[in-house]
């Protein structure tokens, strides 16, 4: 997880030390992810298969278990606009596409983390 300035191991995607750099673009590419007035699908950074991907393929949770292979994440935005922490969802297949149906229900869900 990344969060201000500490970063913690994400143990239940079996992540480890050798893998925090990696996850923690991929979590900056989030965070940084569209947050003007756009439509959900632009909001939205995703890996579409992490076995392709530069700074994915060597990642140890998707070279062994839970074998993942999808990643798509949007951010929790403040009131003020600021990206705060992100939402984001991981699968073991990878996907040819991510729907514009599916980018709205990560950014809602993003939307509601703001109360």
């Amino acid at each position: 997880m990344w969060g201000g300035s500490r970063v913690e191991s994400a143990t239940w995607l079996g992540t480890d030390d050798a893998d925090l750099q990696q996850w923690l673009w991929v979590f900056q590419q989030t965070i940084s992810a569209n947050t003007s007035p756009a439509p959900s699908k632009e909001k939205i950074f995703s890996i579409l298969s992490l076995k392709e991907g530069d700074r994915s393929t060597k990642l140890s949770s998707v070279c062994h278990a839970p074998h993942l292979s999808f990643y798509a994440g949007t951010p929790i935005t403040s009131r003020q606009g600021t990206s705060i922490r992100a939402v984001f969802v991981v699968g073991s297949s990878a996907r040819k596409s991510f729907s514009d149906k599916d980018g709205e229900l990560l950014t809602v869900t993003a939307e509601g983390c703001i109360t």
